[in-house]
């Protein structure tokens, strides 16, 4: 586990294959990344 949210939920980091599964699907427009929740980097970087 990484932490909680704002609404106290459980956070962690899910790899599938050695891929960032959060990363892929934000990358490939599956997901969308809100920086009022997260403030991770490297999802920034992959916005549209």
């Amino acid at each position: 586990m990484s932490g909680s949210d704002l609404y106290y939920r459980q956070l962690g980091h899910l790899q599938c294959n050695k891929i960032d599964v959060a990363m892929y699907l934000v990358a490939h427009g599956y997901a969308w990344h809100c920086t009022y929740y997260s403030h991770n980097i490297e999802l920034l970087a992959h916005k549209f």
